[in-house]
């Protein structure tokens, strides 16, 4: 015997009620897995200076450049971080901070060569690394001193309990280049022209 379709108004909405249950879980489970995916918010860089910085010995015009020497020619806002955050360094240790092509008495340039970031998500961690390579070029009179600063930091979390803000590595890293860049009394006695 052929079977056509009713034409009885409860027998369809049984027929669609049926369809809706069975549909429902499968849609609720793909939304749910939806809203649960990691993404992580764009990155903010905020190094943080050493707290006690010694001030130079003699009052010195520095004409300072940052510049983005990364092949792949990279993220602006992380160099403008980095510009800012050299700019503050040298400025809190008592430089003078003069415009490109003013008088001054020492130029340093420093490029950034390496600034990598990554965040590896599991399903219930996040690794984040970070690393970064700086170069230093100060130039006094005739003479000229390169130094170059290396950093790199790693973070684990487990993402419901203590997910790290992103940045939180890259910041460090930056950081630590920042402590290293303070500390370096060759440079400075280079740069001030007391060595």
């Amino acid at each position: 015997m052929k079977s056509f379709p009713s034409h009885n108004p409860r027998a369809r909405n049984c027929a669609l009620s049926k369809l809706i249950q069975s549909a429902a879980p499968a849609a609720l489970a793909a939304a749910l897995l939806a809203g649960c995916a990691y993404t992580p918010p764009p990155v903010a860089i905020a190094p943080v200076l050493p707290a006690e910085l010694a001030a130079i010995e003699r009052d010195t015009a520095l004409a300072l450049s940052v510049s983005d020497a990364r092949g792949d020619g990279g993220d602006g806002e992380v160099i403008e971080a980095v510009e800012a955050a050299v700019r503050e360094l040298f400025a809190r240790k008592g430089y003078r901070l003069v415009a490109a092509g003013a008088p001054h008495d020492a130029r340093l340039s420093v490029a950034v060569r390496v600034f990598d970031y990554a965040v590896a998500t599991k399903r219930w961690s996040s690794d984040e690394e970070a690393a970064a390579v700086f170069v230093a070029e100060a130039v006094r009179g005739a003479s000229r001193r390169t130094s170059t600063y290396r950093s790199v930091g790693e973070r684990q979390a487990v993402l419901e309990l203590n997910r790290p803000k992103p940045g939180a590595t890259p910041s460090d890293v930056l950081s630590d280049i920042l402590a290293r860049i303070a500390a370096d009394a060759e440079l400075e006695q280079f740069l001030t022209g007391t060595n």
